[in-house]
């Protein structure tokens, strides 16, 4: 369980990270 919690917060944060480069992206 604590592993795919883990896992389920890598995601969650690779799209935040995503989503953030992309609006960076947009900025620039």
């Amino acid at each position: 369980e604590v592993t795919a919690v883990k896992a389920a917060a890598n995601i969650a944060a690779a799209e935040a990270g995503i989503t953030v480069t992309e609006i960076v992206n947009l900025i620039d």
